[in-house]
């Protein structure tokens, strides 16, 4: 799943003749993250997709899609802005991102929902299976 996003970057970092560390500095992630990320042992989250979508200068909708996220069109602009921001204030480490993430084009509101709603899930399924754990 993984793979194709991998691919990607490393395409775009030979493209460039950077090295690991060069790259993973310009997304602003460890060299260890740039390396797990390339060969497909990570999946990006949606701070790592929005850096990436900007550095290598490609849709967040194209990169989600490689990255294995299911994007949908279903709901109106508003309504995708108001489900993100609802998202988004229920996890704090998304709030530092809310600006960027509401700013996204209309085009690219879909992805960005659908990221967080399977950030926000496992978020959740981590939460009842750390209670089940106790």
């Amino acid at each position: 799943m993984g793979s194709d996003i991998g691919t990607i970057m490393k395409d775009w970092r030979q493209y460039n003749n950077l090295t690991v560390e060069a790259a993973a500095e310009k997304v602003d992630v460890s060299k260890s993250t740039w390396s797990d990320l390339e060969s497909g042992k990570r999946q990006p989250n949606i701070e790592t997709l929005i850096a990436l979508s900007d550095a290598l200068n490609i849709p967040l909708r194209e990169l989600a899609q490689q990255a294995g996220y299911n994007v949908r069109l279903s709901e109106t602009p508003t309504d995708r802005q108001r489900r993100i921001a609802e998202l988004v204030a229920s996890n704090p480490r998304l709030s530092v991102a809310m600006d960027k993430l509401l700013a996204f084009p209309v085009s690219e509101l879909d992805t960005v929902l659908t990221i967080i709603e399977a950030l926000h899930q496992k978020r959740q399924e981590l939460q009842l299976s750390q209670l089940n754990d106790q």
